[in-house]
């Protein structure tokens, strides 16, 4: 696991009884990330893999994402910016990754901007 990222991704327990949906939740990039899977749509083994799996990719996401660790791509981007006035080559999935926020920013007028970190 990431430095930093902390998770707690073990099935809570049920609030609801038989049919409430199975809970997974972890921290990374600051904030806590949760899923409910409806335990009505697949056997109790498929729900635990399905959250481990976005779970990892959360997880995935902080270690590339992350200010705070020294070997994360981020700060790599930022080292290999640094005094330096052309582009700096991102992975294929970092890139799609940063096209589809660029994206998300323009269909929501400006409310959704992934630089919002600086305002923090």
């Amino acid at each position: 696991m990431a430095p930093g990222c902390q998770s707690d991704s073990s099935t809570l327990p049920p609030a609801g009884g038989h049919d409430a949906p199975l809970l997974h939740a972890t921290m990374a990039m600051g904030t806590r990330f949760e899923i409910a899977l409806p335990r009505w749509q697949a056997s109790h083994a498929r729900l635990q893999s399905v959250a481990e799996i976005v779970m990892d990719d959360i997880r995935h996401w902080h270690e590339v994402l992350s200010a705070f660790a020294p070997d994360s791509w981020l700060n790599h981007l930022h080292r290999a910016a640094a005094g330096r006035a052309g582009p700096v080559r991102a992975d294929r999935a970092v890139f799609d990754l940063l096209a589809r926020c660029e994206a998300a920013q323009v269909a929501s007028g400006g409310c959704f901007d992934i630089a919002v970190g600086h305002l923090m």
